[in-house]
């Protein structure tokens, strides 16, 4: 015995189930929230890793325990680092080439990373730099 077509049908609608529309709205505007929100966050720190880098601030001196200042960087390297992003309180530091890498790795751990820290509130709880093409 053979299926009528009509049954065949009917159990190939009930089994194939229409995809659910899904608004885009919706989603492009959650991306466009997260990006705004990122856009606000980097431009806070992007002040703050200005203000230290080219004014300099007071730290916590490590084993003394009192304040010390920190170097502002020098200019040549100011050039040549920017802040690129700032997420889960990492921000990164990006500059062109391993030599500027260096130089700004040496300025953070001589303090101006807790300067940093400190200025921030504490929002920021690590300072990486990494070398990026775009400055």
């Amino acid at each position: 015995m053979r299926p009528s077509t009509t049954s065949i049908e009917r159990l190939q609608q009930l089994r194939a189930r229409p995809a659910p529309g899904v608004p885009l709205g919706d989603a492009v505007q959650r991306e466009l929230d997260l990006l705004k929100r990122m856009e606000r966050d980097l431009r806070g720190m992007g002040a703050v890793w200005a203000l230290v880098s080219e004014v300099g601030l007071a730290a916590e001196g490590g084993q003394s325990g009192g304040q010390r200042a920190v170097l502002p960087l020098p200019k040549s390297m100011r050039e040549r680092a920017r802040a690129i992003r700032f997420a889960r309180g990492e921000l990164v530091v990006g500059g062109p080439d391993q030599s500027t890498k260096f130089a700004i790795d040496r300025w953070l751990r001589s303090g101006a990373g807790r300067a940093i820290s400190i200025a921030e509130g504490s929002r920021i709880s690590r300072v990486k730099v990494v070398i990026s093409r775009g400055g």
